[in-house]
């Protein structure tokens, strides 16, 4: 039940600050410091709606004030960073899909053109204009001087 109660304060507390014409006159600096503070006694479900309280506290209030209350409380930042973090994580797939060959074609692509630089250069090494052999998995050797079996 305390879970409860302190979601419900909380939900209280970001309706009051949402409807308050002008915020950054009527908030007192001991409590935008009380607010930011409140960060030591939250849960992770609790995390959501509490940065949408600061994030509007951060809009409504002046720069200056946010710049005092809000980096020098470690607690916060580091929520921050981890919400952060799980959001960039998240949009990141982190195992790739069974069907997914496109690591395949890219061999592939390179393999050609590893073999197109040891054609040229074998060809630039004889010193003549004759085409390169074909050579593959299921040719045989075909130039110049070679017969071609079936």
């Amino acid at each position: 039940q305390q879970r409860r109660l302190r979601r419900l304060l909380l939900a209280v507390l970001r309706n009051c600050l949402l409807n308050t014409v002008n915020l950054d006159a009527s908030l007192a600096q001991a409590d935008l410091d009380a607010l930011v503070g409140l960060v030591d006694c939250l849960d992770q479900m609790d995390s959501a709606l509490y940065l949408v309280t600061v994030l509007h506290l951060c809009n409504k209030c002046s720069p200056s004030r946010i710049a005092v209350a809000v980096p020098c409380n470690t607690a916060l930042v580091e929520l921050l960073v981890r919400c952060i973090n799980e959001r960039v994580t998240a949009c990141q797939p982190t195992t790739r899909l069974a069907d997914d060959n496109s690591g395949l074609y890219k061999l592939q692509v390179q393999e050609k053109q590893q073999c197109r630089e040891h054609q040229d250069s074998t060809k630039a090494l004889r010193g003549d204009s004759r085409p390169p052999t074909a050579v593959g998995p299921d040719t045989a050797a075909i130039g110049p001087g070679t017969s071609e079996t079936s």
